[in-house]
């Protein structure tokens, strides 16, 4: 099924950073300025800042931290506010600028060591979408002995993991389970390999989080998760069944996902059905009617499913219905529409790996119905070029050696790679074409 990705599916359901943050710092945001003050007074330009940003009116916020960022004592809490609205608009060098503007304003650092940490956080943040990554890793290395020690180890790791450090990497990522060893530090492990396409090294990680114990509802949810990306269905669905009867978010509608998975489309329409009708997760619940209306070819349906679950969903679930639009179009057929529809959806989500591969298959498919004889039709034209690309692949597989496998004899450790037939140590970037990690066993 031509979805979204595996990582679509370990997708972070309850967690959201960015704006859903502002409330939880709040509280060291008025310290600072209490503190600055020097009494109770009023956060005016603040306050009404943080209540349209949480209401999604980003001009009027912004407004208001200007006025807060040109206010003694506010400046530092003004001038990140401006760079949280900066990240939300993807305007990274003026975010980067802010977050700046409001390290290099706190006042009394040593009782705002909380504050400053949660700036440094989303400046860590903006350099990456910058792409300025060793300024993160920098940052990240500052705060490896703070409250964000955790995040800032998985981070950095995954920092070293795009770099191809995989030994660095690993050992952060140790790191961060050690300080935070909850299923969902393991799930997000999981998704920066899968992201990297090194689907075994990030399901060594869920096998371990497998072996643990579930103490509660919301456990044995994160424990549904972990077991449905390892393909234990019939594990999957008790831990999500326990889950679902203690309410928590999400739950419903990854036990649908299992169904449809299995081929059950009567008990997964069922499950999706009642997240919709029960007002929980109804977005995800239209979303999954729309993956049970194209796995049965109702297109129609399907369009019709995501445009309903498209109104007041979030943001990640609003990725994935926009993305399985995409996908409805292309099983019509319609690659036009559906590049159309592609480029406006990697603009709004850049980050989205599959949908960049996705652009290039749909660019490729429109060039060459473009260039189609006008007296053939595209599904005649679609299954000659089908016919011809099996015959190259079948000459090509005779003409290609037989490929003989060596035992891996390298040892990851600390970003360098030790040769136990050699004795020698070895830079990792000089050894191309060797894959190196967790569970590998041979070379390719």
């Amino acid at each position: 099924m031509n979805l979204f990705t595996e990582t679509t599916k370990s997708r972070r359901i309850a967690v959201k950073r960015g704006l859903t943050r502002l409330a939880a710092a709040v509280g060291s945001c008025l310290m600072l300025l209490l503190t600055a003050c020097g009494g109770v007074t009023p956060l005016t330009s603040y306050e009404r800042g943080m209540a349209a940003l949480q209401s999604g009116d980003l001009n009027v916020a912004m407004g208001h931290f200007s006025a807060s960022s040109q206010t003694n004592g506010e400046e530092a809490m003004g001038f990140r506010g401006m760079g949280l609205i900066h990240m939300s608009r993807q305007e990274y060098p003026e975010a980067i600028t802010a977050f700046q503007n409001s390290l290099d304003h706190v006042k009394y650092e040593s009782i705002n060591t909380a504050f400053i940490e949660d700036v440094q956080m989303y400046l860590a943040n903006a350099y990456v979408k910058d792409g300025q990554p060793d300024k993160a890793i920098t940052i990240y290395s500052q705060l490896l002995n703070s409250g964000h020690a955790s995040d800032a180890y998985l981070l950095r790791g995954k920092l070293y993991a795009a770099e191809k450090k995989f030994g660095q990497a690993g050992q952060d990522f140790e790191r961060a389970i050690e300080l935070n060893p909850s299923f969902e530090v393991y799930l997000q492990i999981y998704d920066i390999y899968v992201n990297l396409n090194r689907q075994a090294d990030g399901a060594a990680y869920l096998k371990e989080a497998r072996a643990r114990t579930t103490d509660s509802v919301e456990d044995s949810y994160q424990m549904g998760r972990i077991c449905y990306l390892l393909g234990d269905y019939d594990a999957a669905k008790d831990q999500l069944s326990r889950a679902v009867g203690g309410n928590i978010n999400g739950a419903a509608a990854l036990l649908g996902r299992v169904y449809l998975d299995q081929g059950d489309l009567v008990s997964a329409r069922g499950v999706f059905q009642n997240c919709v009708e029960s007002g929980r997760d109804i977005s995800a619940g239209y979303n999954g009617l729309a993956l049970c209306a194209i796995e049965s070819g109702d297109y129609d349906d399907a369009l019709r499913q995501i445009h309903a679950g498209l109104q007041g969903a979030d943001s990640a679930v609003s990725e994935e219905l926009l993305y399985n639009e995409i996908v409805v179009y292309e099983r019509q057929h319609d690659f036009a529409t559906a590049l159309s529809k592609m480029e406006s959806f990697i603009n709004t989500y850049p980050g989205n790996s599959a949908a960049r591969r996705e652009y290039v298959f749909l660019k490729s498919r429109v060039e060459e119905i473009n260039s189609v004889p006008e007296d053939i039709s595209y599904d005649v034209w679609d299954q000659i070029i089908r016919e011809w690309e099996e015959e190259e692949a079948a000459s090509a597989a005779e003409e290609q050696p037989e490929e003989v496998y060596e035992e891996e004899t390298y040892t990851d450790d600390g970003g360098w790679i030790y040769d136990e037939k050699t004795g020698e140590w070895y830079d990792p970037e000089e050894l191309e074409g060797v894959y190196y990690g967790a569970y590998t066993e041979v070379n390719y």
